[in-house]
C-alpha cells in the first residue's frame, strides 16, 4: 500500500501586522485639516464676511464716515500747511532781494556788526557809539537790521520783535545825531538831559550848556558883526 503524502500550503493572511516603523510613518503623513474659522455678520439680509482681528468699529457705517471727514480735515489742513510754507519761503526769498545791490564785502562787514549788537547785551550802547565813532554805521546796516525785524514779525517771535525794534531805533537815532548840524546836535543834547521832571533844573543846565557852547566874547564878536551890518 502506498503512502500518500499530504503537503499543506499555508498562504499568507489577508491582514498582516505592519511594522512598527510603517505605523510611525503611516501617522506622521496622515494631516488633519480643520475648516478656517470664517465670521460673518447679516446686513439688509445678506451675510458680510468680517475680517478676523479687526475692531468692531471698523464695520460701523458712521465709524467709517467719521473717519474719512477726519481725513479730508488731515488733507486740507496739510494743504494749508504747503501753502503756508510756500508763502513764507517766498517772502524771504523777496526780503534776501533787498541787499541783492550791495557789495558782498559789504554786506559780510555789515552782518557781523549787526551780530555783534545783538550778542552785546548790557553793552550794546557803548558797541554802538563805538561803531558810530568808526563810521560804521550807514543804511546797509539800518537795511539787514531792518530784515531780521521783518522775519521776526513774520514768524511772531515777540522777543526778537522787541529788541531789533529797540535796535534799530537805537542805531537810526546814532546815525541821525551824526550827520545833524551842530545846532541840530546841541538842540538834540539839550532835550536829552530833560528827565521829565524839574523844569527849574533843567532850564538852569540849558543856560550853563548854552555858555559852555556859546561863550561870551563869541556873542558879542557876533552881536558886534550883526549891528555893523
Amino acid at each position: 500500500m502506498s503512502s500518500t503524502s499530504l503537503v499543506l500550503t499555508l498562504a499568507s493572511p489577508l491582514f498582516s501586522r505592519r511594522p512598527v516603523s510603517a505605523r510611525v510613518a503611516l501617522k506622521k503623513n496622515t494631516t488633519t485639516t480643520e475648516p478656517s474659522v470664517k465670521f460673518r455678520r447679516r446686513c439688509s439680509g445678506k451675510e458680510e464676511v468680517l475680517l478676523e482681528g479687526m475692531p468692531p468699529e471698523y464695520y460701523d457705517d458712521e465709524w467709517q464716515a467719521r473717519q474719512r471727514e477726519k481725513t479730508k480735515e488731515l488733507r486740507r489742513m496739510q494743504r494749508e500747511e504747503e501753502e503756508e510754507e510756500e508763502r513764507k519761503i517766498e517772502e524771504y526769498r523777496e526780503i534776501g532781494l533787498r541787499l541783492k545791490e550791495f557789495p558782498e564785502e559789504d554786506l559780510r562787514k555789515a552782518r557781523k556788526l549787526v551780530s555783534s549788537f545783538i550778542t552785546a547785551a548790557e553793552e550794546v550802547e557803548e558797541r554802538i557809539e563805538e561803531a558810530a565813532e568808526k563810521g560804521e554805521l550807514d543804511e546797509l546796516v539800518l537795511m539787514i537790521i531792518w530784515n531780521r525785524l521783518d522775519l521776526a514779525r513774520r514768524d511772531d517771535e515777540k522777543d526778537a520783535i522787541r529788541s531789533l525794534d529797540l535796535l534799530y531805533r537805537r542805531v537810526e537815532t546814532e546815525i541821525l545825531k551824526r550827520q545833524a548840524s551842530p545846532a541840530m546836535k546841541l538842540l538834540n543834547d539839550l532835550l536829552n538831559m530833560h528827565d521829565g521832571f524839574g523844569d527849574d533844573a533843567w532850564l538852569k543846565d540849558c543856560r550853563k550848556r548854552m555858555a559852555e557852547t556859546f561863550p561870551r566874547k563869541t556873542l558879542q564878536h557876533s552881536n558886534a558883526t550883526r549891528f555893523r551890518h
